[in-house]
């Protein structure tokens, strides 16, 4: 009987260790002090996303947990200067033929 009970108390550990690991650390051999930081494309595709407001929760709570603030403001900055340059040069070119 006691066995049965030390063998639930131990599953019940391991699944609540199991579900309080971040997201996206499950089974990719990271040791506990490594940080898993987001690519460009990652990044990329967040902002636009962003940008048009489809930002899925998923997404959001990675970029939260893995992603760094200053990367994301130089992303948004650049993204904001492209976008406007790019609406500057459409109406030029309308305007001028």
């Amino acid at each position: 009987m006691s066995t049965l009970i030390q063998a639930k108390q131990t599953q019940a550990k391991q699944t609540q260790a199991k579900h309080n690991q971040p997201e996206g650390r499950e089974g990719n051999g990271a040791q506990g002090g490594e940080t898993q930081t987001l690519t460009f494309t990652q990044m990329l595709h967040s902002t636009l996303a962003a940008a048009i407001g489809v930002q899925n929760s998923a997404n959001r709570k990675r970029d939260f947990t893995h992603g760094n603030w200053l990367h994301f403001v130089f992303m948004g900055v650049g993204f904001t200067a492209f976008f406007v340059l790019m609406m500057v040069s459409i109406v030029r070119l309308v305007l001028s033929g």
